[in-house]
């Protein structure tokens, strides 16, 4: 698999991004792009900080793994990078990848650096 400055063989990298596509989504209604993933990525937990219909939802990956920085995973979808699914229409989504870790993500930089 070829990235940003060289390559890595696909397995060394596969079990650090989870790729959800348009036929893997759930199906029905959908608020916002995060219903598709529900239940969809290992260790992905998805969070209502409230009972409010309006708030966005917030995403976790394996739980809290900073004080201060952001815990959200980074997205990227349809082959663009750090997009915030609660700005996208569900409909117009043909795939998600969640980057799991470091190793994944490198090629994104400091964007990509999850706290």
């Amino acid at each position: 698999m070829v990235i940003g400055y060289g390559t890595q063989s696909k397995k060394d990298i596969s079990g650090s991004v989870a790729s959800v596509n348009e036929k893997n989504f759930n199906k029905g209604v959908t608020r916002d792009a995060v219903d598709l993933l529900q239940g969809k990525v290992a260790g992905l937990v998805i969070t209502k900080g409230s009972g409010d219909v309006t708030d966005n939802n917030t995403i976790r990956l394996r739980g809290t793994s900073s004080l201060t920085g952001s815990s959200e995973p980074f997205v990227v979808v349809d082959g663009v990078p750090g997009m915030s699914l609660s700005t996208i229409a569900p409909q117009d989504i043909e795939s998600i990848s969640i980057l799991k870790d470091a190793s994944a993500a490198a090629i994104y930089g400091s964007r990509s650096a999850s706290g």
